[in-house]
Formats: structure tokens, C-alpha cells, sequence
């Protein structure tokens, strides 16, 4: 009977403790590291991120890269993409490295502000959620900061802006030489 009762009371606390335990299986299992490049965000309206991931484990699950930029808790722009090298396919310790650009958000109310804040997470494909990678520093259960930039002025160089969105164009950057040309 003594017996019986204990191993009830063991299935009930393995019970009670699966959902605890299931919440660290779905953190991805990847170390992120960021350098932000602020460029001449002012000329062409966007800034680059250089991205290295490294996973502690062979990673099984599909995640989208989350990027937010944000001042205080206001969220100004999210952008989500697929990395190059789908996440399914990352295996332990082998770093995976890429660079992204950002588009600066320069319609946001940003008067008075001196530096907006980046944010990264993984956004997985099976629930929808996002987490931050492992081993960071946050404040969000689902991002981590990441780094800051400071709130460019548009140079208003028209000849400047010219120049970058045809450099731009020339690069294939289509999106970034519009973005030039709307800035100057």
C-alpha cells in the first residue's frame, strides 16, 4: 500500500512538473552574437547587422530571425526573415554567420529620442512564439537586447542621396536606393 502511494504521488509530481521541464526543451539551443553597423544610415535609410549563431546542440526545430527596433517598450519596426541556411539544418558548434540590413524607422516620432534599441529572438515555426537566444542578457522572455543605434539626422544632401541610391541601385539594393532617394 506504502508502495502504491508513493508511486502515485511520484507520477503526480512528474506530471505536475512536465510542462516546466517542456519550456526549456523549446528554447532554441543557439548562442547568438551581433555587431551593429550603422553605415550611412543617414544617406541610405538602413543600417546592417552582422549576425553569428552558434548552437549548443543540433538544432531540430524551423525558427525565423526576429529583429525588433524599439525605444523604451514602443515597438517602432519588426522585421522577421528566414536565415540563409534553413535553422533545421544547424548542427552543434558550428557557427553560422550572415549579414542582414535593417531599414531604419525614420516615420516613427522619434523626437527627443538620442538611440533606439535592438532586439533579436527566434520566432518559432511550429508555435508561433518567440525566444532569445541561449545565454543572453534580457529584460523579455522573448527577445534579447542586442545593441543600440543612435537616431541618425537625414543628411538632406541631395546630391549625396543621389550618389548613395545609385551606388545602391548599382549593387542590386534596389529597396535601399529607393529608401536613399526618399531620404534626401
Amino acid at each position: 500500500m506504502r508502495r502504491t502511494a508513493i508511486l502515485l504521488l511520484l507520477a503526480v509530481l512528474a506530471f505536475v512538473a512536465a510542462p516546466f521541464a517542456r519550456a526549456d526543451e523549446d528554447d532554441p539551443p543557439i548562442a547568438a552574437k551581433v555587431t551593429v553597423v550603422p553605415g550611412d544610415v543617414a544617406l541610405t535609410g538602413r543600417f546592417e547587422l552582422k549576425l553569428e549563431f552558434t548552437p549548443s546542440a543540433d538544432v531540430t526545430r524551423a525558427y525565423a530571425v526576429q529583429i525588433v527596433v524599439a525605444e523604451g517598450s514602443r515597438t517602432l519596426l519588426s522585421v522577421r526573415h528566414a536565415p540563409p541556411k534553413p535553422t533545421i539544418g544547424w548542427k552543434r558548434d558550428v557557427k553560422v554567420a550572415y549579414s542582414v540590413e535593417v531599414p531604419f524607422p525614420f516615420d516613427a516620432d522619434l523626437t527627443g529620442v538620442s538611440e533606439v534599441t535592438i532586439w533579436l529572438g527566434f520566432l518559432d515555426g511550429e508555435t508561433g512564439e518567440s525566444r532569445p537566444p541561449e545565454g543572453m542578457p534580457t529584460s523579455s522572455a522573448r527577445l534579447a537586447c542586442v545593441g543600440e543605434i543612435a537616431v541618425p539626422k537625414p543628411s538632406g544632401d541631395a546630391d549625396a542621396a543621389l550618389a548613395a541610391a545609385d551606388g545602391l541601385a548599382k549593387e542590386g539594393k534596389k529597396d535601399a536606393a529607393w529608401d536613399a532617394l526618399e531620404l534626401g
